[in-house]
C-alpha cells in the first residue's frame, strides 16, 4: 500500500510509478495547454512557420490554439447539420 492508502502501481521493471504533477516539471497550466495545442495542430503550425517572418513560441501557440478552435467549431457545425438532417428525416416519417 502507498502512504495515502491507495494501491501502489509498478511498471514492468518492478519500480513504483509515482504520479508527476506540472509543478514537479516546473510547468504552468498555460504552458502545458500550449504544448498540447502545438502537438494537436502540428501540421497547421508547421505550415504557418514556413510562411511567417518571425516565429516565436508564443505566436506558434496562438496559431495552434486558433487552429484548434476553428477545427472544433467546424466539427460542431457538422454535428449540428447531421443532427438536423436526422431530425428532418424522422419528422417526415410520422
Amino acid at each position: 500500500m502507498s502512504e495515502d492508502g491507495e494501491r501502489a502501481v509498478f511498471d514492468v521493471t518492478g519500480i513504483e510509478k509515482v504520479p508527476v504533477s506540472l509543478a514537479d516539471l516546473n510547468t504552468t497550466k498555460k504552458e502545458s495547454a500550449d504544448a498540447q495545442a502545438l502537438a494537436e495542430e502540428a501540421e497547421t503550425v508547421r505550415d504557418w512557420m514556413g510562411k511567417a517572418k518571425a516565429v516565436t513560441s508564443t505566436r506558434a501557440a496562438r496559431v495552434a490554439r486558433d487552429a484548434r478552435a476553428a477545427r472544433r467549431r467546424k466539427e460542431k457545425r457538422k454535428g449540428r447539420a447531421v443532427l438536423g438532417a436526422l431530425l428532418d428525416g424522422s419528422a417526415g416519417r410520422e
